[in-house]
């Protein structure tokens, strides 16, 4: 790394302290206490389910690869992914992460450009699901259910009408690539999802989880579409403090739900991540 890298990965440090320091209050026993009473089976079992939302992570960059004709096999692609997790602490928008799953997918396909267009097409997905569930939250939130299924109705007639239209005029679309990229979306959708769900299971005492659970999605996907911090850890929990008091939402449930997704993630790159980079290096 450059002079430049460490700089900003020090600025990004500082930020994280800085984000603490404002929320000091919640850094208590009392906050942690919320949640003193919860059984040690449904920590394994978040624990589990957050595993498997990353496997699908692999599931949808090999998904990726089948589109380009490289077909890449789902249990290197998750290797890869997993592989690749620890570098998201440093860089900016995880670039670092990405340009070394690049150098890994280069041992399989020769051909460069199509590497970058697997890696961009499987980024653009996940950034891509993640807005499509910051939208279901914020319109469930903030607005109704009743709205939601009126905006979703008029997006599928509106899916419908084009496929129509397409047959029509005999408009050639390609359903084997449709098809692969609707699973892509449904896998992203579906590992964000789960991801969401494993805290849920977590927090499953405490009051308010239905809010929770959407303000929860709300913040968790702000803070990785916009990584101001590795994981948003500290930017995360500042913002979700501010909202959960200015809607009058327990702050500190809030405080320990996006404290425990970060928890978990980096579990994994310590358990999984570091291990196989280990391995990957004396392999090379």
């Amino acid at each position: 790394m450059n002079l430049k890298t460490y700089l900003f990965n020090f600025v990004k440090i500082i930020v994280v302290f800085l984000c603490f320091y404002i929320v000091r209050d919640k850094l208590t026993l009392e906050t942690f206490e919320k949640i003193s009473n919860y059984d040690v089976f449904y920590f394994f079992l978040s624990i589990i389910i957050f595993f498997i939302s990353q496997l699908l992570l692999g599931v949808r960059l090999s998904l990726s690869s089948s589109l380009f004709k490289a077909n890449v096999s789902n249990l290197n692609c998750i290797k890869y992914s997993f592989i690749s997790k620890l570098y998201s602490l440093f860089g900016f928008f995880s670039i670092v992460s990405e340009v070394n799953k690049f150098f890994l997918l280069k041992k399989e396909i020769s051909q460069k450009t199509k590497i970058v267009k697997i890696i961009l097409l499987d980024r653009f997905i996940g950034v891509t699901s993640l807005l499509f569930i910051l939208l279901i939250a914020f319109t469930i939130f903030f607005l109704s259910l009743k709205i939601f299924f009126y905006i979703s109705t008029l997006l599928l007639f509106f899916c419908i009408l084009i496929f129509l239209y397409s047959k029509k005029y005999k408009i050639n679309i390609n359903l084997n690539f449709a098809k692969q990229l609707f699973l892509m979306i449904f896998v992203s959708i579906f590992s964000w999802i789960l991801v969401m769900f494993s805290s849920y299971i977590f927090l499953n005492e405490s009051l308010e989880l239905d809010k929770i659970l959407i303000f929860g999605i709300l913040i968790s996907s702000l803070s990785l579409i916009i990584p101001i911090t590795p994981f948003g850890i500290g930017s995360s929990q500042l913002i979700i403090v501010y909202f959960f008091e200015k809607y009058g939402i327990d702050s500190d449930l809030g405080f320990i739900f996006v404290s425990y997704i970060q928890f978990i993630t980096i579990l994994l790159i310590i358990f999984v991540s570091v291990p196989l980079n280990i391995r990957n290096y004396f392999l090379k």
